[in-house]
């Protein structure tokens, strides 16, 4: 299937096809008309392999924070899905980034939202609202009107409105077909005239030429030029922008010409201030949980059975995607993800109450009321987990507790070790070990609280944290209990890593 589009995965995840490897039973849970569709069918889009999770990274920024359109408003699943897909495929197209708005603004979910599909002229008099006339140049180009905001607020947002009429996207019941999914536009009730807008004359004989010409001369205006880059920049990467870096990549983003949103960012990816040491991201709700979760892939397998769908722990933390905390203003930010008790709580608890989604090690399905087993009495598995495939060896072929703990960290984290430090590389080492690190250190008093100053320098536990780190781990073991054990192992010491401090934000180096 066409691999860009949510509305095409959707229909394949929910079809009969052979090589569709979702479960019959989850099948009905891809149907397109389904409330929560556009947001399951994005989540399995970001985790399958061979698909592009950065484009699908891209396609929900578009439509959830910088051309947002919100389904509890009332923007019903088809058109969310071809809001969303019509954007990707501009992107995938590798349209000028002045088109890419432009189709925003042509599709129908922003035309529920907003309320200009009922906009009309006609008989010299507009009907209508001038909603989406003043977001189309502030939130989708950074234009605030500013620079003569007299003229922006009596010319230029008046006439955007008059530019927006005869946009049919019209509600039908679900037995006549549900909404339409695309605007019809028409020239019956639409200003076919030129108008003044951002001082200069924008022709069309219907709104969709107008809304490409508005947009052609939008992303050139002075206000979009210098804040439509930035606010590109510091949703994606860095929420500490300097002054410095802020000049640059202004100049960066008015130097292209045509202007492309994948070419700027791959430019700024591998600039200098992408890779500064101050650089500081916080991450969102979503970045985090789709990237520990991605993280967790080993498999096709893995994947297969959803072991690891982020749908729910989203919804936990009340950040459903397309369905924005801040309706067209955009969803939860980073910083407001890692300033949240609620949202640390739901984490928390996922790494404590619920650690067995990071732990499950086989998973089997009982037959006539019981489960079957091998010979050695194991229980039969459809399905097991195997770090060992990925996690990497020592020069004997052994997997080494200590070796293995600072890969968990650097897979997860991501910061070359920079926060490993003496008290996580403890919990880690006896998680490996199968205990927490107050029954590994001392077994009659497993509450007991340790010092970082104690695990720095008393030599009797620094003793037995180096013994553990010493110990091999049977991740591939020809005994199934053993092998599943430290699988199982290592997934309670992903739960501790990404319940740390470090997993709610990254920094540049």
């Amino acid at each position: 299937p066409d691999t860009t589009s949510l509305e095409t995965l959707s229909r394949f995840w929910g079809s009969d096809s052979s090589d569709n490897f979702i479960s019959q039973g989850d099948k009905k849970n891809f149907g397109v008309t389904r409330w929560n569709i556009p947001a399951t069918s994005w989540a399995l889009a970001t985790m399958t392999r061979g698909l592009n999770p950065f484009l699908h990274r891209i396609g929900l920024w578009e439509t959830n924070y910088h051309m947002s359109a919100n389904q509890d408003v009332g923007v019903y699943p088809l058109p969310m899905l071809h809001h969303y897909d019509n954007i990707v495929k501009a992107l995938s197209d590798n349209s000028s980034y002045d088109g890419v708005i432009a189709q925003g603004a042509k599709n129908a979910a922003i035309a529920y939202q907003y309320g200009h599909n009922r906009n009309r002229y006609s008989n010299g008099i507009f009907r209508g609202n001038e909603d989406f006339a003043r977001e189309y140049h502030q939130l989708f180009m950074g234009i605030l009107g500013e620079t003569d905001h007299a003229t922006h607020e009596s010319v230029t947002i008046p006439n955007t409105a008059r530019a927006l009429t005869d946009m049919k996207a019209d509600w039908h019941s679900e037995a006549d077909g549900g909404p339409d999914t695309e605007i019809t536009f028409g020239t019956d009730y639409h200003y076919t005239g030129d108008l003044e807008i951002l001082g200069s004359t924008i022709s069309g004989a219907k709104a969709n030429s107008k809304i490409d010409a508005i947009a052609s001369v939008g992303i050139l205006h002075k206000e979009s030029l210098s804040n439509l880059p930035i606010m590109i920049i510091k949703h994606l990467a860095d929420d500490n922008l300097a002054p410095e870096a802020t000049k640059r990549i202004r100049d960066s983003w008015a130097s292209m010409s045509p202007k492309n949103l994948l070419t700027f960012l791959r430019a700024y990816a591998v600039s200098e201030d992408f890779h500064s040491s101050s650089r500081f991201k916080y991450a969102s709700s979503i970045e985090r949980t789709v990237g520990v979760f991605n993280s967790m892939i080993v498999s096709e397998d893995d994947h297969k059975y959803q072991f690891y769908d982020p749908t729910y722990p989203l919804y936990k933390e009340g950040t459903t995607p397309f369905r924005p905390t801040h309706d067209v203003f955009g969803h939860q930010t980073g910083l407001e993800a890692s300033d949240s008790a609620d949202v640390f709580r739901a984490n928390y608890n996922r790494s404590t109450k619920d650690a067995g989604i990071y732990s499950r090690s086989y998973y089997a399905v009982k037959v006539d009321g019981s489960y079957p087993k091998d010979a050695e009495g194991n229980r039969k598995a459809k399905w097991e987990k195997n770090w060992g495939a990925k996690i990497p060896t020592n020069s004997s072929g052994e997997y080494i507790v200590d070796s293995v703990a600072s890969w968990l960290w650097s897979h997860f984290i991501g910061d070359e070790g920079k926060n490993y430090g003496i008290l996580e590389r403890a919990h880690i080492v006896a998680l490996l070990n199968g205990k927490d690190i107050g029954l590994f250190l001392d077994g009659d008093n497993p509450l007991r609280v340790y010092t970082l100053a104690e695990l720095t320098d008393d030599t009797g536990i620094k003793r037995l944290i180096d013994d553990g780190a010493a110990a091999k781990m049977a991740l591939d073991s020809t005994v199934v209990k053993d092998r599943r054990e430290a699988n199982g192992r290592v997934g309670l010491a992903i739960a501790f890593i990404v319940a740390t401090p470090y997993i709610y934000a990254q920094e540049g180096r």
